[in-house]
């Protein structure tokens, strides 16, 4: 019992070893330290989704709409909005409202289509439903930025008072 408890945590140890001290290749390190760096912020209130890339979400939905019942990768999103990569990887990435990314198979990158309710929709209705979301998005923040500022102002008063 003693002999296989002890063989058991060594073999974890030397996982964990292994893994904590195995060299990480340049490259990984680099593609790792840029994604990381385009990630605006990690707080989920601070990360506007919609707000400020309107324009993007409208130029990306308008091309899946034009190439309908068809998946495309981010790369021909690239190719037929003229946008930069990365701000078209983060909108397909963060707007699960408007876009599902397909299971990936072993020799495609991944592929991305329009939610079924947003794929129904004429572009007039999608561009309407942006803004619907960028005006959530702004209310949300003006009572965050308010909510901070009263406390704030509250709890001044009462340093002052007492």
């Amino acid at each position: 019992m003693h002999f296989s408890m002890y063989s058991a945590m060594r073999a974890i140890a030397r996982r964990v070893s292994s893994a904590l001290f195995t060299r990480v290749s340049p490259r990984l390190h680099t593609r790792y330290s840029s994604r990381m760096a385009s990630r605006t912020s990690r707080l989920p209130i601070t990360r506007m989704r919609f707000r400020g890339h309107a324009e993007t979400l409208n130029a990306i939905c308008r091309c899946l709409q034009e190439h309908p019942k068809q998946a495309l990768t981010a790369i021909v999103l690239v190719e037929y909005t003229g946008l930069g990569f990365e701000n078209v990887h983060q909108r397909l990435t963060e707007t699960p409202e408007l876009f599902i990314a397909l299971p990936r198979k072993p020799d495609t990158t991944t592929r991305y289509r329009l939610t079924s309710p947003v794929e129904r929709m004429d572009e007039a209705q999608t561009r309407d439903f942006i803004e619907k979301q960028t005006r959530s998005e702004s209310r949300l923040a003006t009572f965050v930025v308010s909510l901070i500022v009263a406390i704030a102002a509250i709890a001044g008063y009462l340093g002052a008072k007492y």
